[in-house]
C-alpha cells in the first residue's frame, strides 16, 4: 500500500469525484480522521479475546515474526496483479473513487483495489505492509454504489485493526497444521477469530455510513440476493428475524450447540448474527462519538413515524414508539 493519503493525491492533481450520496456529511473542516485510540474503540470484545486465544495456538508466535506473512503477502499481491484488474483514477474510476474518501475519514493510506471475476458478492483484504482490497464482479452486480462503498468501509475496518496480519498468519499456520493429528481442533480458535473479527469491521462500516438501515440493507443483499430482488425488503420484518434467531440461540443449550456446530468451520458468522450485533452497537455512545468525529452522525429517527428519537433506556420517539 502506498503511504500517500487522499489529500496528498489531490494536491498532486489527481482528482477523485465524491459520490453524490456523500454530500449530506459534515464538511472536512468540521470533522477529523480516526486515530489509533479510535481504532481500539471500534474493536469488538470477542475480537480482542479471540486474538489472545489464537496467540496461544502453536506456531502463531513464530509466524508473527513476519517471514511467512511477508512471503504470503507478496505471493497473493502478485496473483492479483497477474489475474485481476487494478482499479485507479484512470481505470474504472466509478468504483475506485469510492475508496479514497473512506481512507481520508479513517486516517489510513489508500490501499490498492482490485476487481476479480467471481459470480458471488465478495470482498476481502490481504496484506499488512501493503494491504490491498479485492472486490468481486458479483458484488457490483448485487449492490448499489453506496452499498459497495459500505463494503469497502468494512474492508478498511480490517486494515485499521490489522486483521490482515493475523489473517495471513492464520493462513500460514493452517497450512502448517494440516499434517498434525487433531489439526481440525487446533484450527477452531483460528476460525472463531475469523468470525468475530467481522464484528469489528462491521462497526467501521456503520461509522462511515452513519445510517444503520443502509448497512442492514447491505447485509440483506448478502442473504437474499441482487438489489432488483431485495430492494423492497421490509427492515422491520428483518429486525424481527434477527430477534427470532437470537431466541433460537438462547432457548435451549442443545439448540445453541447445534448452531455453534454449523459455524465452527465458517470464516464468517451468520448474517443475522452480524446484523444483530451491529443493531446493538448502533445505540452505544462509542458509535455516536466516532460517527460524530468523522462527520457522518445522523440523529436517529423512529422507524414507525420518522420523528427524531430520544434516548430513555432504549430509544423513544415523541409519539411514544419504543425501538
Amino acid at each position: 500500500m502506498s503511504n500517500t493519503s487522499f489529500s496528498d493525491l489531490a494536491k498532486r492533481g489527481l482528482h477523485f469525484k465524491t459520490p453524490s450520496f456523500m454530500n449530506a456529511t459534515v464538511s472536512a473542516a468540521e470533522s477529523s480522521p480516526l486515530n489509533q485510540d479510535d481504532y481500539k474503540m471500534l474493536a469488538h470484545g470477542d475480537d480482542v479475546e479471540a486474538i489472545a486465544a489464537m496467540n496461544a495456538v502453536p506456531g502463531v508466535s513464530r509466524a508473527l515474526s513476519g517471514v511467512s506473512a511477508a512471503t504470503a503477502e507478496k505471493m497473493f499481491r502478485g496473483e492479483c496483479l497477474g489475474d485481476n484488474i487494478k482499479l485507479s483514477p484512470k481505470q474504472l474510476p466509478e468504483y475506485y473513487d469510492l475508496l479514497p474518501p473512506i481512507c481520508e475519514k479513517f486516517g489510513v493510506p489508500v490501499p490498492d483495489l482490485f476487481l476479480e471475476t467471481s459470480p458471488g458478492p465478495n470482498a476481502y483484504t490481504f496484506g499488512d505492509k501493503r494491504p490491498f482490497i479485492v472486490i468481486s464482479s458479483g458484488l457490483l452486480e448485487y449492490m448499489t454504489l453506496e452499498e459497495v462503498q459500505i463494503v469497502l468501509a468494512h474492508e478498511c475496518g480490517h486494515i485499521m485493526q490489522r486483521h490482515c496480519l493475523y489473517s495471513m498468519v492464520a493462513t500460514c499456520v493452517e497450512l502448517g497444521m494440516n499434517w498434525l493429528p487433531g489439526s481440525a481442533l487446533l484450527k477452531l480458535p483460528i476460525y472463531r477469530w475469523k468470525r468475530v473479527c467481522e464484528f469489528s469491521a462491521d462497526r467501521a462500516a456503520l461509522v462511515f455510513s452513519g445510517d444503520l438501515d443502509k448497512v442492514l440493507k447491505t447485509f440483506v443483499r448478502l442473504s437474499g440476493g441482487r438489489f432488483k430482488h431485495t430492494q423492497n425488503v421490509n427492515l422491520d420484518a428483518y429486525r424481527e428475524q434477527l430477534e427470532e434467531y437470537q431466541s433460537v440461540l438462547s432457548d435451549k443449550a442443545a439448540e445453541k450447540l447445534m448452531q455453534d456446530f454449523l459455524v465452527m468451520h465458517r470464516t464468517h458468522p451468520f448474517t443475522s448474527v452480524r446484523s444483530y450485533e451491529l443493531v446493538k452497537w448502533s445505540k452505544s455512545p462509542e458509535c455516536s462519538y466516532l460517527s460524530r468525529k468523522i462527520g457522518t452522525f445522523q440523529e436517529p429517527r423512529c422507524p414507525k413515524c420518522g420523528a427524531a428519537a430520544q434516548r430513555k433506556g432504549g430509544r423513544i420517539c415523541p409519539n411514544g414508539h419504543f425501538f
